[in-house]
């Protein structure tokens, strides 16, 4: 299994992140999902809290993170 990280601003609209500068910009829409893909469910955990981390270090206390199973 495959792993995605997605992210939420708004409650509806979800954006594909993997880096801090993924969040920084934005997020993506349309991304190859092999390039922002996570082999391990415990790599992808622990990537979703780094980025959980950062958001909150830039006074970001409403995005929400997810991983979805590819």
């Amino acid at each position: 299994m495959k792993y995605l990280i997605l992210m939420t601003t708004t409650g509806d609209r979800f954006v594909y992140v993997l880096t801090e500068s993924d969040y920084d910009l934005g997020g993506f829409v349309d991304i190859n999902v092999d390039d922002f893909s996570i082999d391990s469910i415990e790599e992808a955990m622990a990537i979703k809290k780094k980025l959980q981390t950062y958001a909150k270090s830039k006074g970001d206390d409403f995005t929400k993170f997810f991983l979805w199973r590819v």
